[in-house]
């Protein structure tokens, strides 16, 4: 830990003191490093946004990193709005960058980069050459790990800084020409199987220029704002991480910030896998969305590293308790069982029993196999409530009808079932003289639940045929049938006239056959549902016997019409 807060330490007085050095570097200073990639430290599962990773012990990773970048650097001019390129100053560029790191404790690590452009070509304009090979700046770096592990955790806060140091010069393209130094805030985590980090950072660095162009968009940098985002599907069991990156940058100075043509946006895709728990190897693709000068319209790295996995502390395995109930296993009759918050007196470290978990205890539950209700008789305690199935307040044992709620009308010869109406008249069968046929609209003065006979006419609804013919329609049915069950539930109705009468529309001769032929068809209706056919008779009266004035529509319906006579019946 001394070691880790000492290295700390250093890094922010190197921070310090380098900031100053770069805000103070004049602005007429020429060249600077067209490679914008920076590679996260050895052995991390990201590219380009920091994914910190430490352990518990000194570690040691390394590896080589390999960018090509197609056309970093391109001139041209602005039509309508719209840059148009007319020249790639750099259209190749191939950097390979050697990478270190080192793991100092579990919370502090610190990181080493050298980048080597291996290959730059295109064509010099303004004063600006295509550059060459040459070794640029190396990169000093120191992360903190302030809480949480961003490999374990849904979520770590972590400060690092970043220092390079101009060795190169600016010449090629390859270096500053002052020192630059970016302070960097990062949270990371992994939820899952998703791994995520964000990264923000401000990068001191003297504004410079190249070429012989003035100074402006398109060849000059200043002071840097960063920020980056990174998310991947990760399985760290079987070694691999697989996902997007975005890094965004806009220069700060006189006001450019967030301008177009100050800043930067790069989308990267790729995955790294690790074999044998020690060698990565990772290959990613991106494109350039928003251009500053170094950034490539299109991005292909390629990451090798050694990075053994560390070894973990072993765990202090305390005193053992699997259960957690603050008794330990030797002393515990239930070890992987908590004894909760009502322990079992007999048995140190077990719950009291609860066989049928009804909350009733064992010691006290008349039915310790079957869930129950508490009661306070000991004889029931504990036991199903009895089945009601019809909800009628009678249990089904006792109950002559389980599945028929009795209602507010119970019957006292049968338990628990309703007072029965088979007709559905409301007038119970007990009181009911006709049981079986409803009383109608019209129910009978002195015979209850019957239906009207007045003057010796069964009233009806009325009856209807098809037109000009004796053919009962679908609609006449039920009264009809309501005739039958009259007929049927009253044998004292010895005998009954069924008549049939017609409006004064047509020939008197035609109405008289059709009211004759009308009555016979519901005679024969009739006699078809058990209807003894001594009992009835039919007529037909035609356009005779007008029971309301035929001038008006109303009247004429209420002269077509289908009348019952009772003829003869015992009293």
């Amino acid at each position: 830990m001394a070691l880790a807060r000492s290295a700390a330490l250093v890094l922010v007085l190197l921070s310090v003191l380098a900031a100053p050095m770069a805000s103070r570097a004049s602005a007429q200073n020429k060249g600077f490093t067209l490679e914008r990639y920076e590679p996260s430290a050895a052995g991390q599962w990201s590219f380009w946004v920091d994914h910190p990773e430490y352990a518990p012990k000194l570690a040691f990773q390394a590896g080589l990193t390999f960018d090509y970048g197609h056309h970093p650097l391109v001139l041209g001019i602005v039509q309508n709005g719209e840059f148009v390129q007319e020249q790639a100053v750099v259209a190749h560029q191939l950097y390979g960058h050697v990478d270190l790191g080192l793991t100092l404790s579990n919370r502090f690590a610190l990181s080493f980069s050298l980048p080597v452009a291996l290959y730059q070509a295109g064509t010099a304009t303004s004063g600006i050459t295509p550059g060459g090979v040459g070794v640029g700046d190396p990169r000093l770096g120191g992360m903190v790990r302030v809480f949480g592990d961003a490999l374990h955790d849904a979520l770590s806060l972590h400060a690092g800084v970043q220092l390079w140091i101009p060795a190169a010069g600016s010449g090629n393209h390859v270096g500053d020409s002052q020192v630059r130094v970016s302070p960097r805030v990062v949270l990371a985590g992994v939820v899952r199987h998703f791994m995520w980090s964000f990264l923000t950072d401000f990068t001191y660095r003297n504004e410079a220029s190249i070429g012989t162009l003035p100074k402006g968009a398109g060849n000059s940098v200043g002071p840097e704002l960063h920020f980056g985002g990174a998310l991947a599907y990760s399985d760290l069991p079987r070694h691999f991480a697989i996902g997007p990156e975005v890094m965004m940058a806009t220069v700060v100075a006189g006001g450019s910030a967030f301008a177009r043509d100050y800043t930067s946006l790069e989308v990267l895709f790729g995955g790294q896998y690790k074999l044998h728990d020690m060698f990565m190897v990772g290959l990613a693709g991106g494109l350039g969305a928003l251009r500053e000068p170094g950034n490539p319209d299109g991005r292909v790295i390629l990451r090798l590293a050694y990075a053994p996995e560390p070894a973990r502390e072993p765990e202090v395995v305390p005193e053992a308790d699997r259960d957690h109930d603050g008794i330990l296993d030797p002393e515990d009759d239930c070890p992987d069982l908590h004894h909760g918050r009502m322990p079992d007196p007999q048995r140190p470290g077990c719950p009291r029993p609860d066989r049928d978990h009804d909350r009733v205890f064992d010691d006290e539950d008349a039915c310790i196999d079957d869930p129950g209700l508490r009661t306070h008789d000991p004889q029931i305690n504990g036991c199903p409530a009895p089945s009601d199935r019809d909800g009628d307040g009678v249990i089904d044992d006792e109950d002559t009808c389980p599945d028929l709620a009795m209602g507010e009308h119970p019957d006292n010869d049968r338990h628990g079932c309703p007072l029965a109406d088979r007709d559905g008249d409301g007038v119970f069968d007990k009181d009911d003289q006709c049981p079986d046929v409803p009383k109608g609209d019209s129910p009978h003065p002195v015979k209850i639940g019957c239906p009207t006979v007045k003057d010796d006419n069964i009233v009806v609804d009325p009856i209807f045929f098809e037109t000009n013919r004796a053919v009962l329609l679908p609609a006449s049915i039920p009264v009809v049938q309501s005739i039958a069950d009259i007929m049927n539930a009253h044998p004292e109705f010895e005998k009954v006239s069924i008549e049939g009468h017609t409006d004064d529309r047509g020939k008197p001769k035609t109405n008289l056959d059709l009211s004759a032929r009308r009555a016979n068809a519901v005679m024969k209706w009739l006699a078809s549902q058990g209807v003894s056919a001594a009992r009835l008779e039919s007529h037909g009266y035609g356009q005779t016997r007008p029971i309301a004035d035929n001038d008006s529509e109303e009247g004429r319906a209420k002269n077509r019409r289908v009348q019952f006579v009772i003829l003869k019946a015992k009293h």
